[in-house]
């Protein structure tokens, strides 16, 4: 099988852990860009596979996580040490679901995507980041996300039904269950049952979302009388305003979007 390494040149660590994992993978090419190889052995973070991905979708993947949030890879079991990560991409791949989303713009991802607040965080992080840092540019951008911060108008339609329209802060897409580095909002997706999780926000202004911020971080409850949870295979969302998508980091514009779950796409490396 032809094995390529593919590093974010962004990350500090990324090329030094993919110059490492030469020693498991003496014939594999090594680069900054994912090739035609077989297998693509990932070494960055959430950005970096689901761009390799969107890229590349009939290879097989494996992950080495070099990034700041390294967040889906919890999902599948992979360690955050990266010497243990690299014996673990010399392992048999097995498939998982990947989502295809259609709005502004066409793509995959694999883990969560926001609507909402947590799309707004995402654009001010990516203002800040240059002047504070990858790790000091979310947290700030969360706080200056609130001060702009209002309720927007959705239309949720799960598998065809509309389920309800809503007065949201934010909303949650999930194929897998962790994001932000240490948070934990959807202990209940599976990256390989073909199914999405959805969590609705409903009214939670400034002091909500600052008060019940730990249900992220310990997981949403199936009874909180002001979030909705729903399970499907095909989400459509819109709005009358202009609302924000983001997925895995990466801002897609805004409403409405379509995110629809391919079970087992993708083939990859995890315990």
């Amino acid at each position: 099988m032809s094995v390529s390494l593919v590093y974010n040149p962004t990350l500090p660590d990324a090329r030094k852990w993919a110059e490492k994992a030469q020693e498991s993978f003496p014939n594999a090419d090594l680069g900054t860009e994912p090739t035609d190889a077989e297998r693509l052995v990932i070494f960055g973070g959430d950005g970096t596979v689901r761009s390799a991905i969107n890229a590349k979708p009939d290879a097989e993947f494996a992950v080495v996580p070099c990034g700041s949030g390294n967040d889906f890879v919890k999902s599948v079991g992979i360690p955050s040490s990266p010497e243990e990560a690299i014996q673990i991409a010399k392992g048999k791949a097995r498939p998982i679901d990947l989502v295809e989303y259609e709005g502004e713009k066409k793509g995959l991802f694999l883990n969560i995507a926001e609507i909402g607040f947590g799309a707004r965080v995402v654009r001010h992080a990516t203002k800040l980041k240059p002047l504070t840092g990858q790790k000091a540019s979310y947290s700030l951008a969360i706080l200056t996300a609130l001060v702009g911060h209002r309720l927007s108008p959705i239309s949720l339609e799960v598998d065809g039904k509309k389920v309800g329209d809503f007065h949201m802060a934010n909303t949650l897409v999930a194929n897998g269950q962790y994001f932000a580095g240490n948070m934990h909002p959807m202990p209940h997706a599976r990256v390989d049952d073909g199914i999405l999780e959805i969590a609705v926000l409903n009214d939670f202004t400034r002091w909500k979302i600052l008060t019940q911020a730990h249900i992220l971080k310990t997981g949403i409850p199936a009874n909180h009388q002001r979030i909705q949870i729903f399970r499907g295979k095909e989400i459509y969302i819109t709005s009358s305003e202009p609302v924000g998508v983001e997925a895995d980091g990466d801002l897609l514009g805004n409403l409405p979007i379509r995110f629809t779950v391919r079970p087992g796409a993708l083939q990859f490396v995890c315990p």
